[in-house]
């Protein structure tokens, strides 16, 4: 089966997890589930291309002030 050009996945397992596995807490709340600004910032930074690339605009990440 050919994939679908109108799907694109992002890959962010790197990002999050240390090399052991664990989360890396600074990406996240003190609930882990939900992400921190820091884990935002990381996201956005690997969503912009993507974004940019299918949608053929400029996108701009704003720094987080924490």
């Amino acid at each position: 089966m050919d994939a679908d050009p109108h799907v694109h996945m992002l890959d962010l397992f790197r990002e999050f997890v240390d090399k052991d596995g664990t989360l890396r807490k600074n990406l996240y709340t003190p609930d882990n589930i939900h992400l921190s600004p820091t884990g935002y910032a990381v996201y956005a930074s690997r969503l912009g291309p993507l974004l940019e690339a299918v949608l053929g605009v400029e996108t701009t990440t704003q720094k987080i002030e924490k």
